[in-house]
């Protein structure tokens, strides 16, 4: 009687020295790139972009709620060119923030 046995499956497969340079390289290309946005957020022109975007989404939010429909109409028209200057520097639109949840009491 002869036994015979299957060769098992490598429990990992191991990357070669090249393979792991390059997940290095795309990982420092990826930080270089969140440094540049960080400096480019840190500017005083961003700043002040960022501020009166902040302005015009709660003055937008406020017309909605208010049904005021001409002042909808010219914080949305001022709020276009902000959204152009953010494109044309490359950064990116802050997320809206919706109303912060309440916390509530823990329950057992």
């Amino acid at each position: 009687m002869t036994v015979t046995y299957e060769k098992a499956a490598p429990k990992r497969v191991r990357r070669t020295f090249d393979e792991r340079l390059a997940a290095l390289e795309q990982e420092r290309e990826r930080l270089e790139e969140r440094k540049a946005l960080r400096a480019a957020k840190e500017s005083p022109t961003a700043k002040a972009a960022l501020a009166a975007l902040g302005a015009l989404e709660r003055a937008l939010s406020a017309a909605t709620e208010n049904n005021h429909s001409a002042l909808k109409r010219a914080a949305s028209d001022a709020r276009e060119p902000l959204v152009g200057f953010f494109e044309s520097e490359g950064l990116p639109l802050p997320s809206p923030r919706g109303p912060r949840a309440r916390k509530g009491a823990k329950r057992s």
